[in-house]
Parts: structure tokens; C-alpha cells; sequence
């Protein structure tokens, strides 16, 4: 993976933490988000040089934690495409497979990485946008004057991370066929 994918991925994954991160701010503080924003508005040239090193290291550990917390979940659905393929012998773990196509053929290497990108932002946007949806309905819960009611905050949030967890889904499981597809052929042309 390039150090710019990488710099985007985590950049995107770090922004979106952010956002509930300064609505868990605000409701431990009992600050108003027109506060907030009146002051990010008045420091808006270093809040935005500032949030991009902020981003980026929230970006690392969220997608760190989120990669420890889908482990399980990504081997299931590594297991699935294994099974729904009737493969005669199992595959080894991605990582090896990864590892056996970079020795192999590193120009096929690359194209399999970039495939990867996509699945690993779509698995950190599924907690990120749950958390965001529990601050925000604590927060529009809280607020007298919201111009949206909780429980429709809520609703949307569910949607979007039920939404989040499908695109993930999807995208995992055609990474996992393409990895797969891609290792036996890598294989099929050493012999």
C-alpha cells in the first residue's frame, strides 16, 4: 500500500472519530455545540493544520482497536468464501496469502492491496458511526431547542451503521474471492 493510501485511509477513519469524539466532549462538559463552533470558527486555520496531526494518530488507533475488535468477524467471512468456493483443501490466513503473492509476483501484489484499502475504512466507519450516533442522540436528547427529535436521530444513525456493516460486508467478501482467486493463480503459474 502506498504511504498516500494509508495517509487518506487513516486521515478519513480520524475525521470521522472526531465527530464523536467532541460530542463525547461536549456531553462530559456540558458544553453547546454552537459553542463549539463558534470557537473552531474563530481558530479555524490552526484547527485545521491542528486536525490533520490530530486525525491521523486518532485515525492509527481507531483502526488499530477496530482491527482487533473484527478479527473474528473477518476470519469468518474468510472462511465463508472458502466454503462457498468448495475448495478441496483451505486456504492459509490472509496475511500468508499476501505474503506468498508479494514473493511470488510483487507486480500482482500491489493491485491485491489496493483492494484491501477499501474493506479496512468501511470497518472503522461501522464503529465510528455508531458512536457518533449514540453521542449525537445523547446530545439531541439533552438539547430542549433540537430541531431533531432523539429517537430520529437514532433511527438514522441505525440505518447508516446497518448500512456500514453491509458495504463491509459486501466488500470484505469480494476482497477475500479476489485474494483467494488471486493466490491460486499466483501458485498455477510457479509450476
Amino acid at each position: 500500500m502506498g504511504t498516500t493510501a494509508l495517509a487518506v485511509e487513516l486521515l478519513v477513519i480520524g475525521y470521522q472519530a472526531l465527530i464523536w469524539l467532541v460530542l463525547l466532549t461536549c456531553l462530559m462538559f456540558n458544553i453547546s455545540g454552537e459553542t463549539v463552533l463558534q470557537e473552531l470558527k474563530e481558530w479555524k486555520e490552526v484547527v485545521v493544520v491542528g486536525s490533520v496531526v490530530v486525525a491521523y494518530t486518532v485515525g492509527a488507533v481507531v483502526n488499530g482497536i477496530v482491527a482487533k475488535i473484527m478479527e473474528k468477524r473477518e476470519v469468518w467471512v474468510h472462511q465463508r468464501v472458502q466454503r462457498q468456493q468448495n475448495l478441496q483443501e483451505p486456504r492459509p490466513v490472509p496475511s500468508i496469502m499476501r505474503a506468498a503473492i508479494l514473493v511470488k509476483n510483487p507486480d500482482v501484489y500491489k493491485p491485491v492491496i489496493q483492494n484491501l484499502d477499501i474493506p479496512k475504512v468501511l470497518r472503522s466507519t461501522i464503529f465510528n458511526i455508531l458512536l457518533i450516533g449514540v453521542f449525537a442522540t445523547i446530545h439531541a436528547s439533552s438539547q430542549s431547542t433540537a430541531l431533531i427529535t432523539a429517537p430520529a436521530v437514532a433511527f438514522c444513525f441505525i440505518i447508516a451503521t446497518g448500512l456500514s456493516v453491509w458495504a463491509w460486508f459486501e466488500m470484505a467478501e469480494n476482497y477475500y474471492i479476489h485474494l483467494c482467486a488471486t493466490y491460486d493463480e499466483v501458485l498455477r503459474n510457479m509450476k
